[in-house]
């Protein structure tokens, strides 16, 4: 009955020990986790960011794009009036064709690491 006894106690002690370090365990899986969902959003946050300026950058960039267009749409206009009109030769007119004749692009810039980046130059 004695060693019985000592077996039952040792045997409660022993489970006791096992449920508290699984009870550790599952304890620190869950800060784990909490940790690496802090960790992601942190890291989701930060590329919204980047993505906001990117297309902040993006959206000003073609504005300018648009603005130049509609400056060469204004002097072809000029130049078709002039030429509709028979206006004699005006200096004006030979700047607005020197304007149409020089192109102007959209690049896109791709950077492996970088998001895109759009540039307005002339070609």
């Amino acid at each position: 009955m004695l060693t019985e006894n000592k077996f039952i106690k040792y045997l409660i002690y022993a489970i006791g020990e096992i449920l508290l370090v699984v009870i550790g365990i599952l304890i620190a899986l869950q800060v784990n986790n909490w940790n690496e969902e802090r960790k992601l959003r942190a890291l989701e946050l930060e590329l919204l960011q980047e993505y906001q300026e990117e297309l902040q950058y993006n959206y000003q960039e073609l504005e300018t794009f648009q603005d130049q267009i509609t400056n060469r749409l204004n002097h072809c206009r000029l130049i078709i009036d002039a030429i509709k009109n028979e206006s004699p030769y005006m200096d004006s007119l030979s700047t607005y064709y020197y304007i149409l004749t020089q192109r102007v692009g959209v690049n896109l810039a791709i950077a492996a690491s970088a998001p895109y980046h759009i540039s307005v130059t002339p070609h």
